[in-house]
């Protein structure tokens, strides 16, 4: 498959990742890895926070979160859990954790999330639009590559994607890999907020999304 790269500037105010059209549409600010740093939030119709709200899910973290999401003004709020989110799977063998996150997290924490739509295997429809969130690596071979050589991503998550050929794909994960490619299909977006050096932060990312006609 041969994708476009789209050049996202991370030292620019203009981080929109593709035109608006020319009909209505719906307008979607995208962040992933905040861990725990909300701030800097443009407004829009949509905001979707792709995973990695916290650094180890425990509840004062998710609390912090929730509040803040409160305080923002976008009509919807999409978040996806990151594997930063301990506790929120309930299938997880705790025994696998690094040494550090044994004992961390929060079960059933997404139930604290009390001020956004929190999608796991599900989807909700806006406007027309329906956005199907997942817990899930970045898919293989788009902005995925942990230096220098190691890919992160999900062939069989690639796969689905070709297959369903969605207008965006929002994820994140890969600090190294902040920006967007496409195709002729879908924009690929790795909304990694955090940045790789962990000096700061980069821009959100905004997709303009056409409305469907009920």
């Amino acid at each position: 498959m041969i994708v476009e790269r789209k050049i996202v500037d991370p030292n620019s105010v203009e981080s929109a990742v593709n035109e608006p059209p020319s009909t209505d549409y719906l307008t979607v600010v995208m962040i992933s890895d905040t861990h725990c740093n909300l701030d800097l939030i443009p407004y829009g119709d949509i905001l979707i926070h792709a995973g990695d709200i916290t650094t180890y899910g425990d509840a004062p973290e998710l609390i912090k979160f929730n509040d803040e999401l409160g305080r923002l003004s976008h009509p919807h709020k999409i978040v996806i859990a990151g594997n930063h989110e301990l506790g929120f799977d309930p299938e997880e063998d705790q025994s696998m954790r690094k040494d550090k996150y044994q004992g961390q997290g929060t079960a059933d924490g997404w139930k604290l999330l009390t001020n956004c739509t929190f999608l796991n295997d599900s989807s909700t429809t806006i406007d027309g639009v329906t956005f199907y969130g997942s817990s899930w690596h970045p898919l293989e071979g788009h902005l995925d590559l942990y230096p220098p050589l190691e890919r992160w991503g999900c062939r069989y998550l690639l796969e689905k994607v070709e297959q369903l050929r969605p207008l965006l794909h929002v994820f994140g994960h890969v600090h190294h890999c902040y920006g967007a490619v496409k195709n002729e299909h879908t924009i690929f977006v790795n909304a990694a907020s955090e940045k790789s050096s962990k000096d700061g932060f980069n821009h959100p990312l905004i997709a303009y999304i056409p409305k469907k006609q009920q």
